[in-house]
């Protein structure tokens, strides 16, 4: 997750040594209009939007544990904010985390806490592909700019038991995302800045995620594991 952050973001993060958010000399941007522009790309918004999985009893303490993470590289790597999408057999809206209006980051955690726990019981229960890809299309919505000429590459994580209709999830996730938006460029960037973690599957569901590791979008998780090591 912190490798895939880091890839991501348009600031380039702070600088481990120093704290400080010295982009244009990490990325060796040349000085001149094109430096100019990508300084104003780089300041522009830029969120995580996080996909919770609620069909199932979700294990509250390994959430916070991944909260508590997400918190730290949101910052580390200068993403703007974070929202919250709980869906199952529904989705349940979308709702924008801002970090800067708390004290610390774990009232942040506390928050993103209550909206799961809110739609725990506002989502259904069941699950497949087809209730992702329609939390997804909101969290994309959010994402466009007011005059809908483009999409901020915000990132997508998925948390989810992986118990659905996984089979070419990246190819019907474009395909839903240009037909909802009629935008090419849209279904491109989307596949390629989500990434999935999925928490206490059977081994047989490994099989139909074998590309998603290789490009390291993928993580399996074993809360009991992750829980006695935090």
């Amino acid at each position: 997750l912190d490798k895939f952050l880091a890839k991501r973001t348009r600031r380039g993060g702070k600088d481990k040594a120093t704290g400080g958010n010295d982009w244009l000399n990490r990325h060796h941007i040349a000085r001149g209009e094109y430096a100019i522009h990508r300084k104003q790309q780089a300041q522009d918004p830029q969120d995580i939007n996080v996909y919770v999985d609620v069909s199932g009893s979700v294990d509250m303490e390994l959430l916070e544990i991944i909260c508590q993470s997400l918190v730290v590289y949101m910052e580390t790597y200068q993403y703007s904010g974070i929202n919250i999408c709980p869906w199952a057999s529904v989705n349940n809206g979308v709702f924008s985390v801002d970090p800067s209006k708390y004290k610390d980051k774990k009232a942040v955690v506390k928050e993103i806490l209550a909206i799961v726990s809110t739609g725990e019981e506002q989502c259904g229960g069941g699950t497949d592909s087809k209730a992702v890809i329609s939390a997804m299309l909101d969290g994309i919505e959010k994402s466009l700019d007011d005059k809908r000429k483009k999409i901020k590459d915000d990132v997508h994580i998925v948390i989810t038991d992986g118990y659905f209709d996984y089979q070419g999830i990246e190819a019907k996730m474009k395909a839903s995302i240009k037909n909802a938006f009629g935008r090419g460029d849209v279904s491109d960037i989307v596949p390629k800045n989500t990434f999935w973690m999925l928490y206490d599957t059977d081994e047989s569901y490994r099989e139909g995620w074998k590309e998603e590791i290789q490009k390291g979008k993928l993580i399996f998780i074993n809360t009991e594991v992750v829980k006695k090591n935090k």
